[in-house]
C-alpha cells in the first residue's frame, strides 16, 4: 500500500509526502538511502552522485556530509545539479537532505523516516518520504509539478529494489 499526497502548491512552492510499506528491513532501506555515492547506479534520472565532504561524525549513530547530485530527464532539456547537506540518524532511521546550492531550486529539502514493519516482521518496513521545494523559475516549477508524483513513486521503488538486491548479496 502506498500513498502519495500533493499537500500544497503555491507560487513556485510545493510539498509532497509518500508513505509506503516496503518488503525490506528498516536497517537495509536506511543503509541504501544513506549510500549517496551509489545513487547514480540505480536511481532513475540520477546521472551523478558523490559524497564530497564529511561534515560531522560525532558518534556512531549520527553523522553528516555534503554531496553533489546531477538529475536529468530523458527527452527534455531539464538537467540540474545541486549540492546538499545530508544528516543521518542511524538510531532513528532518519535522513534529512537540504540543498545548499542548486541550479533549479531556491529551496529543496527532503526527509526520510523509516520504521520497522507492524507485527514484528523485520523484513518489512514503512517509509515516509517528505519533500518541500521552491523552484527557481516558473518554467522549472511547471515542469517539476507535472512529473513529480511519478518521479517520487519510481524513486521509492528503486530504493526498495536496491535494498532487496543488496540484502541478497
Amino acid at each position: 500500500m502506498s500513498q502519495l499526497r500533493h499537500l500544497s502548491t503555491a507560487a513556485a512552492a510545493a510539498q509532497y509526502t509518500v508513505c509506503k510499506s516496503v518488503n525490506v528491513s528498516a536497517s537495509q532501506l536506511f543503509k541504501t538511502v544513506a549510500d549517496v555515492d551509489d545513487y547514480d547506479k540505480f536511481l532513475p534520472f540520477c546521472h551523478h552522485s558523490k559524497v564530497t565532504r564529511i561534515v560531522e561524525s560525532s558518534n556512531s549513530t549520527k553523522f553528516a556530509f555534503e554531496a553533489e547530485l546531477t538529475i536529468g530527464f530523458p527527452n527534455t532539456p531539464f538537467l540540474t545539479q545541486y549540492r546538499s547537506h545530508v544528516e543521518l540518524d542511524k538510531a532513528q532511521k532518519r535522513c534529512t537532505i537540504e540543498a545548499i546550492e542548486s541550479t533549479a531550486f531556491d529551496n529543496l529539502r527532503s526527509t526520510w523516516n523509516i520504521s520497522e514493519g507492524k507485527g514484528g516482521n523485520k523484513n518489512v518496513c514503512t517509509v515516509n518520504f517528505h519533500v518541500e521545494y521552491q523552484s527557481s523559475s516558473a518554467i522549472v516549477d511547471q515542469f517539476v509539478n507535472n512529473v513529480f508524483e511519478e518521479v517520487a513513486k519510481r524513486q521509492i521503488e528503486a530504493f526498495e529494489r536496491r535494498a532487496q538486491k543488496t540484502t541478497e548479496t
